[in-house]
């Protein structure tokens, strides 16, 4: 009979014991998940933002706003098109297909095409001009189930003023 309970006992604790270490690497999981979702938006918002700021035009097209195409002469005369469109990751499940923002500068005729961040909601990731400011919106989703983390942000910048606005 004492030795049932101390088997029972022995049972009971290395349940607890395992359903602890269950939670804790779910746990950090998510955490981890959290803080690429949070990187990626920030680099995202980040380099939206610097492009528009040096920006003469601005056009947003489409319901989302994508492509993005800004266009800017620096001060050797040499002209700059960026454009972000988002573009279907490789690996996004047909359940949930995140897109990645892709960004194509061109520098008098020279492009050159990287990725600035990954895992984005295309239904949450959105941008458009208001008054003379461009609104972006940006949602990151890294994960699944309770593993998932989400992060959104809204960014607003206003494109440099042209002789036209002065």
């Amino acid at each position: 009979m004492e030795l049932l309970v101390a088997v029972a006992i022995v049972g009971m604790i290395s349940l607890g014991i395992t359903q602890a270490i269950s939670q804790v690497l779910v746990i950090n999981a998510r955490a981890s998940n959290h803080m690429i979702a949070v990187r990626q938006v920030q680099q995202a918002g980040d380099r939206v933002s610097k492009d528009v700021l040096q920006a003469q035009n601005v056009t947003a097209t489409a319901d989302s706003g994508f492509p993005l195409t800004l266009a800017w002469k620096d001060l050797q005369d040499k002209v700059h098109k960026v454009e972000y469109n988002l573009k279907e990751m490789p690996s996004s499940s047909s359940s949930n297909a995140l897109t990645v923002l892709e960004r194509k500068h061109t520098i008098d005729g020279d492009s050159y095409t990287r990725v600035i961040a990954q895992y984005l909601d295309p239904g949450e990731t959105w941008c458009e001009e208001v008054g003379r400011k461009l609104v972006f919106n940006v949602t990151a989703i890294v994960g699944n189930g309770p593993q998932q983390a989400v992060e959104t942000r809204v960014y607003e910048a206003e494109p440099r003023p042209t002789a036209r606005d002065s």
